[in-house]
């Protein structure tokens, strides 16, 4: 499945990524999204996974997301993610 959405915010574009690539922040501004723990050392990068917890109508899903592209320099043009793992 693809999700595409498109939001106009008035905030720089590396505000806008750093803000969109940790997703720790994620609660912020997603209603779904219960938590994000970083389970990863080191900065936001490929390969740096996440617990996921998001809230559904009727039921909460705890899943692992990994980064699967980013790319910061030498502006903010990429970033990719998966799930897996999902379970009740």
């Amino acid at each position: 499945m693809r999700l595409t959405a498109t939001t106009r915010v008035d905030r720089s574009v590396n505000e806008v990524f750093a803000l969109w690539a940790d997703l720790t922040r994620s609660p912020e501004y997603s209603a779904a999204s219960v938590e994000r723990r970083k389970l990863t050392d080191g900065p936001v990068g490929v390969g740096t996974r996440y617990h996921a917890v998001d809230r559904w109508p009727g039921r909460t899903v705890q899943f692992t997301v990994e980064v699967t592209a980013f790319s910061w320099t030498p502006l903010p043009t990429s970033f990719g993610m998966r799930r897996f793992a999902a379970t009740r």
